[in-house]
């Protein structure tokens, strides 16, 4: 067999023609005045033009005006000063297709040595499919988050229907006494003040009842605020409470009076709140024969804001605590297991995080820790 012909080897430029052929990424490769001089098929395909309509151009038309203006001084900038901008530093920036519609693409910018003035190669990746992927698989976890609330509502739907019956309840008393003593003349200006007074407060718990419900109920898009997480704490109380009147847990609150604002979404979050304090408040077996006790704590740490929720139950079974994020795990007779799993998720996407640790009763404890600065 012959040998290959050392002479033959592909010349610099065959080599750059079969890189830019078999590139999946576009590439782009301009010289200091920011003109096109090469221009692979896949880059080509992404813009939507033709070779023709691209090459002596300059790269700028394939930018948004923001970006188109400023090109050309980037390139001079760091012809005369030396300091890189985007060379060598990868990042997300949105490209101008030729029917004028932007969309996004990975940019990573390189220099090319060349013997009468630096050229420079553009590599580009189009993220559209990838954004659109993302977009649905966000729609979808909200979708899921909101759809675990309603499960988590729904399993307290009794006792918190108990509990707008009785200010409603209270109402009517109220009101027929009123009109009794109207009737009968044996009233007076203050009677009737006051039984105002009752009938209004009651209204006033009823209505806050049923305003706390619809936010946790209505689907809404994810938006961070700054939050107390005590105000969280105690608005999650107001709806957990009703349950516990029947469990006869006893929950104590820790609150840091001096807690700062975290960027929260505030209906996730409670979501959070009010899933591990339900849980901690079925906790306890029926023949358990202590004082039931659940703590609520919160504190600053650094830069995170911690909430930890703990009882004095039986804790974990053996095992279970490998698994407690993980979606349709559950010790609950009929649970579906997706509480703490979403609650997992939430935190994640908050740049915080959601564990299980020893907390200062002997039971479960979970912790939650959340950023006070904005996180995605």
């Amino acid at each position: 067999m012959n040998k290959p012909d050392g002479n033959t080897a592909p010349s610099s430029a065959s080599y750059l023609d079969a890189l830019l052929a078999a590139a999946v990424d576009g590439i782009i490769i301009i010289d200091s005045a920011g003109i096109v001089h090469r221009i692979n098929q896949a880059a080509l395909q992404m813009f939507g033009f033709t070779e023709q309509e691209i090459l002596g151009g300059n790269v700028s038309n394939l930018m948004p005006g923001l970006h188109a203006g400023k090109h050309d001084s980037y390139i001079r900038k760091y012809l005369e000063t030396g300091k890189a901008g985007v060379i060598g530093i990868g990042r997300e920036v949105e490209a101008l297709h030729k029917d004028q519609h932007l969309f996004p693409v990975y940019l990573s910018v390189g220099e090319i040595g060349h013997q009468d003035s630096p050229h420079f190669v553009g590599i580009l990746r189009d993220l559209s499919a990838q954004q659109a992927v993302e977009e649905e698989m966000r729609v979808v976890e909200e979708q899921l988050t909101h759809a675990a609330r309603l499960v988590t509502l729904g399993e307290m739907a009794a006792g918190i229907a108990h509990e707008i019956n009785q200010p409603l309840t209270a109402i009517a008393s109220f009101a027929d006494a009123g009109s009794r003593l109207v009737k009968t003349g044996a009233t007076s200006e203050e009677d009737l003040t006051d039984i105002c007074h009752q009938i209004s407060g009651q209204a006033h718990r009823a209505a806050e009842v049923v305003k706390r419900l619809r936010e946790m109920v209505q689907p809404a898009n994810s938006q961070r605020l700054p939050k107390n997480l005590n105000e969280l704490v105690k608005s999650i109380l107001l709806i957990a409470d009703y349950n516990n009147k029947s469990r006869g847990v006893k929950i104590h609150l820790e609150l840091d009076k001096e807690l700062p604002e975290a960027f929260v979404d505030p209906v996730q979050v409670q979501q959070i709140i009010l899933n591990l304090v339900n849980n901690a408040m079925e906790a306890f077996p029926d023949n358990w024969d202590q004082l039931k006790q659940v703590l609520i704590r919160t504190e600053q740490d650094g830069a995170n804001i911690v909430l930890t929720v703990s009882d004095n139950g039986p804790g974990l079974a053996e095992g279970a605590e490998s698994h407690l994020f993980e979606p349709f795990f559950t010790t609950k007779p009929n649970g579906i297991g997706l509480g703490l799993s979403i609650s997992h998720s939430i935190a994640q996407r908050h740049g915080g995080r959601l564990s299980h640790r020893a907390g200062q009763l002997e039971g479960c404890c979970f912790r939650l820790t959340l950023p006070m600065t904005s996180v995605g």
